[in-house]
């Protein structure tokens, strides 16, 4: 879009194309588009596989600025729109919650390349594309993406180890998410804050995205404290949730 039709004060997001599964194929996009609309912000979707000024997904234009990375995001919105929605926290509970956040998304999220590429065997790519695309087509795709997951997950470090050891791995740390939130309707207590958009962004990947998962069973079962969360966050800001996915 041109710039002088763009409309101040609205947020132009840029992220992965809609799925059939969920409102986007990426945790990260999804923790951007979730935090817009706890704060209420005007917002625009384009879907679009053409990466950002970092060379990944997704990044944000306003008002003539534009900015990527959704940690930078986040940040640049709350003092752009001048929120206070985590002003009643202490010092410690924004480090507990910062490490909480931080441990889903670079640790606990590598889960859902890994059930792609290890336990499934990308067999699950048209999920994650707009349209149920044509076999040869599928299968170019499902070979690229699925040798750039292994690649990152080696280098991460996860994909150094066995089915069973991740499930191990991420069932630790879905056990101490579990304990933070406890009872609480959000993860910090009962009041919603810029946080529950980065945890609500990686747990509910992982909860639709690979429905047939180790961590979707331990959400429904084990941990079915994060399952109720994720659910009860899913109703109250995504309730156009069926409009948003792709028919397939």
């Amino acid at each position: 879009m041109e710039a002088a039709l763009r409309k101040p004060g609205v947020v132009y997001l840029y992220q992965f194309p809609r799925c059939t599964r969920s409102p986007s194929p990426s945790p990260y996009c999804w923790k951007v588009e979730t935090f817009l609309r706890m704060a209420k912000i005007d917002y625009i979707v384009t879907g679009s596989y053409t990466m950002g000024p970092k060379g990944k997904l997704p990044f944000i234009e306003l008002d003539g600025e534009t900015v990527a990375d959704s940690d930078f995001i986040i940040e640049f919105l709350i003092k752009r729109f001048n929120l206070t929605m985590n002003d009643h926290l202490d010092e410690r509970q924004k480090a507990v919650a910062h490490a909480m956040e931080q441990m889903l998304e670079e640790n606990t999220i590598m889960a859902l390349p890994h059930h792609h590429a290890r336990v499934r065997h990308m067999q699950d790519m048209p999920y994650m594309l707009e349209t149920n695309p044509g076999f040869f087509f599928y299968w170019m795709v499902r070979l690229k993406v699925g040798k750039t997951l292994e690649a990152v997950l080696n280098a991460q470090g996860l994909g150094r180890h066995s089915v069973a050891e991740v499930a191990t791995i991420v069932g630790k740390d879905l056990g101490a998410l579990s304990a933070l939130l406890g009872s609480s309707h959000y993860v910090m207590g009962d009041t919603m804050t810029s946080y529950d958009a980065g945890v609500f962004g990686m747990m509910a990947s992982l909860y639709y995205l690979i429905p047939d998962s180790e961590p979707r069973r331990l959400m429904d079962g084990k941990y079915s404290n994060i399952g109720d969360y994720v659910k009860r966050l899913r109703a109250e800001l995504y309730p156009d949730w069926d409009e948003l996915l792709c028919k397939g």
